[in-house]
């Protein structure tokens, strides 16, 4: 089983940091800007998949041609080697460090940090990014280690290039609509003697009531 300490893997992702960082953020920006508003409603395998090869993308611009890292392109799984001593993958995950994964053989046995023909005994860590429920913002990216979705240690990337909740551009924001209000009129005519109320409107309760169905069944909207 490979096994790493969380002060060996800070000291040789040190220099690279902000650089990992900023694979997520950017891909989050570009898929946040250019790939959801094409499908607001997009589920979260497709906004996952978006991501990943847009993680990918920037982490074979920004961190391709380091000398200590070396690109490894298996199959489904896009990693980092880091000097020979660890695996780094990039992951989306939710607030107990819990990634999503089909669990075939070669699978369960990554994630139990077992040996594999491709990858070894070599440890693999996870740089994993949660995002909030409506998926319109980036919440945090930590490193994590775990064995068996056992979270064994993790800290949070920091830098230069902090992380920051990204808001959603005006193109995907969620519009509430609001009901218009009731009419309203003016106040009766004060009392002889007494100055009428400034600025004061009795709101009038609408005589209209909703229409109701005779039908026993109702209609409701599909989820995403």
């Amino acid at each position: 089983m490979g096994i790493i300490s969380k002060e060996a893997v800070q000291e040789l992702l040190a220099p690279h940091h902000n650089e990992v960082l900023a694979c997520v953020e950017e891909a989050w920006k570009r898929c946040r800007d250019n790939v959801l508003p094409l499908m607001p409603r997009a589920k979260r395998r497709y906004r996952a998949n978006a991501m990943a090869g847009l993680i990918e993308s920037q982490a074979r611009e920004r961190l391709g041609s380091a000398p200590d890292i070396h690109i490894v392109d298996e199959g489904q799984r896009f990693l980092l080697g880091v000097k020979g001593r660890f695996f780094l993958l990039f992951k989306q995950m939710d607030s107990e460090r819990r990634t999503r994964n089909l669990l075939t053989d070669t699978a369960i046995k990554f994630r139990a940090q077992l040996p594999l023909a491709e990858f070894g005994n070599v440890p693999r860590v996870t740089v994993g990014y949660r995002l909030s429920e409506l998926a319109d913002r980036l919440i945090e990216v930590v490193v994590f280690f775990s064995i068996d979705d056992k979270v064994q240690w993790e800290y949070p990337l920091a830098g230069d290039a902090r992380v920051h909740q990204l808001e959603l551009g005006k193109a995907f924001n969620h519009v509430r609509r609001v009901a218009p209000d009731a009419p309203t009129q003016p106040a009766a005519p004060a009392a002889s003697g007494e100055s009428p109320p400034r600025g004061r409107r009795v709101r009038i309760k609408s005589e209209l009531k909703p229409e109701t169905k005779k039908s026993g069944t109702e209609e409701g909207e599909g989820g995403a």
